[in-house]
């Protein structure tokens, strides 16, 4: 179960992977997911748009410091996908270009701001569209490729045109190496149930390496996806507790719970000052890595009005946890 595996011309040590999050997946929680046992972790979700214009300011977030590490795109756009991917290749104007080992193409933000501009799951009903951007996808780049969808936009849509299946084929035609499923619907977006059986019929019926989305919690909850998954993808407990990655690759770890928590913290604030993660981002890991703990709900809003990294040291400092 925890042997390397191929997706597609994409090789990994396990089958336990970090989920693409924006806000969340900067370069300080990567690292940290990846000491924990993470296989591969990807970048925040990156506008193509944005992308391509090379500011300065859009320079400055993009961090590509590891060097197992894919891209996610966002984008309705093959030319600007195109010109995206070029970039990565000819390895122009951002750092650490080199180290990018595959693109991703998001095709399930289910953010009410990116639907209203056709771009993440709004594009779960266009499949012209999304083979467009597969075929740009293949034609262009030299690195494994792959795309994050959901299941469709809604529950109606799931259940009467099964946009989760005609992509997955989509995909397989146009030469993917893999697709990851979020097992929910846009409309619902990180609340209610995963449809595992809708997933089971994607590896049942379509030859695509497969990776599982969605409420992986725990043990019991990630074996249930490998059954009827390649790997699976992590994401909000992994921000919550990023040593999940280590729980699940090694069911014999003892561990204190309090105590994993804080060497999160601790190593969290060095990596972020090692590679000067802004303060937005430490802000709101700080918040998500004292979830769980008890005695911590003031914490949690006390970190709320800090206004600069200092004020964040400062407050931990105080609380014993630095």
């Amino acid at each position: 179960m925890y042997m390397s595996i191929n997706l597609g011309k994409l090789s990994i040590n396990n089958r336990f992977l970090l989920a693409p999050m924006a806000l969340y997946t900067d370069i300080a929680l990567r690292k940290l997911c990846s000491e924990y046992g993470a296989s591969y972790t990807f970048s925040e979700l990156t506008a193509t748009a944005g992308f391509i214009r090379k500011q300065d300011s859009f320079k400055r977030r993009i961090d590509f410091y590891d060097d197992n590490i894919g891209i996610q795109f966002i984008t309705n756009s093959s030319d600007e996908l195109k010109k995206s991917i070029n970039i990565i290749k000819n390895n122009e104007f951002y750092n650490n270009l080199e180290n990018i080992k595959s693109i991703d193409l998001n095709l399930g933000c289910p953010s009410n701001n990116i639907i209203s501009q056709n771009l993440g799951s709004a594009l779960l009903n266009q499949p012209n569209k999304i083979r467009e951007l597969f075929k740009t996808m293949n034609k262009y780049s030299h690195l494994p490729i792959s795309a994050k969808i959901r299941l469709g936009l809604n529950s109606k849509h799931k259940r009467l045109s099964k946009p989760y299946l005609r992509i997955a084929k989509i995909a397989k035609e146009e030469n993917l190496d893999f697709l990851t499923i979020h097992g929910r619907t846009t409309g619902q977006g990180y609340e209610g149930n995963v449809d595992l059986s809708a997933i089971e019929e994607v590896y049942n019926t379509v030859d695509i390496p497969l990776i599982g989305n969605g409420n992986i919690t725990g043990r019991d909850t990630c074996n249930k996806m490998l059954n009827i998954s390649d790997a699976v993808m992590i994401g909000r407990q992994a921000v919550k507790d990023p040593f999940i990655f280590k729980e699940l690759k090694n069911p014999k770890w003892k561990y204190d719970y309090k105590k994993e928590k804080i060497k999160c913290i601790k190593k969290y604030l060095t990596y972020s000052e090692k590679y000067n993660v802004g303060f937005q981002h430490i802000k709101i890991h700080m918040q998500s890595f004292l979830k769980g703990l008890t005695n911590q709900k003031n914490l949690i809003k006390e970190l709320t009005s800090t206004k600069n990294k200092e004020d964040i040291f400062n407050l931990l400092e105080k609380k014993n946890l630095l």
